[in-house]
């Protein structure tokens, strides 16, 4: 992660999902305008709640290739 700089460690304490969940309930709302999609379905089990979405954890996997490796 160091060497590669491709992850950044999020220093303040904002959830930067709320911004990604509001970009797709954005998108979204057209469809449930139009009656594309069913509120009464979505609602309920899809809509991404804001006070607990959270980003993915990154876990990483032992090498098998190296010898004394816990599999």
């Amino acid at each position: 992660m160091a060497k590669t700089n491709a992850y950044k460690q999020i220093q303040s304490n904002t959830n930067p999902c709320v911004q990604h969940c509001r970009q797709f309930i954005t998108f979204l709302d057209p469809l449930l305008e139009k009656k594309v999609i069913n509120l009464i379905i979505w609602k309920p089990s899809m809509r991404p709640n804001i006070n607990t979405i959270e980003l993915a954890h990154l876990y990483f996997l032992p090498k098998p290739h190296k010898l004394g490796a816990p599999l």
